[in-house]
């Protein structure tokens, strides 16, 4: 692959930003893999949904009373947010540039979007969410399992690259979009690298915990540690 870092992490802006509108009508309900970070999410938390997209996360909050922001690199997935709801905060924020408060945060929601990280970069955005969180704070993370056989996004229709070259189609668009493949394994290390506490990592698929060729999602549970580090 024959793209700097920066050239992909722009090349996926430039494509979120150009399929927003389909993008976000495709994303129109709550995956059921992500129903177990209900129960991590308390009445009163500050939460920050990080590559928010459209907020349709706020609909697995709906039953909570949370302190909310949205954040993502795409201004247009932005406007998309403030449509569906503008009762809301949004703002456009890059991950690998966040410019928000230390220990702001007792929530972050991660939704596919690390796995739109190179590898290089992947140590920075563990960094800046670990700084935003606060002492015992927890992050809530689904990042695609391209490991899957039966996804054609996969690494097994890629010869096995963990960096992967896709096209997003629907709605009339037709975009390329990178993927970095992570596994579970390599998940938990670049997190505990990042001196975080993975308290669980699964495949899941459709809501149900499975084997890693099957699962749609890795689901990740991670901790800061109630001291600073």
């Amino acid at each position: 692959m024959n793209h700097s870092n920066d050239d992909l992490l722009n090349l996926n802006k430039r494509a979120y930003d150009k399929i927003a509108p389909a993008f976000s009508a495709s994303r129109s309900y709550v995956w059921p893999d992500l129903w177990p970070f209900m129960e991590y999410i308390k009445d009163g938390d500050r939460v920050l949904d990080l590559g928010c997209g459209n907020g349709r996360l706020l609909m697995l909050l709906a039953e909570k009373s949370v302190e909310y922001l949205g954040v993502d690199f795409s201004e247009k997935l932005i406007e998309q947010a403030r449509v569906n709801r503008p009762d809301k905060e949004f703002a456009v924020m890059d991950a690998l540039d966040l410019k928000l408060p230390d220990d702001a945060f007792d929530v972050v929601i991660c939704v596919s979007v690390l796995n739109h990280i190179p590898l290089d970069k992947q140590n920075l955005f563990v960094a800046n969410v670990k700084r935003v969180l606060k002492p015992g704070g927890v992050l809530l993370m689904a990042n695609w399992n391209l490991w899957n056989i039966f996804n054609k996004k996969s690494v097994w229709f890629n010869g096995l690259k963990k960096d992967v070259m896709t096209t997003w189609k629907g709605g009339g668009e037709n975009e390329p979009l990178y993927y970095y493949a992570f596994t579970r394994r390599a998940l938990k290390k670049l997190l505990e690298r990042g001196c975080l506490v993975v308290e669980q990592s699964f495949y899941s698929r459709k809501g149900k915990r499975t084997h890693g060729l099957f699962g749609h999602n890795i689901i990740t549970i991670v901790k800061k540690s109630n001291i600073n580090i």
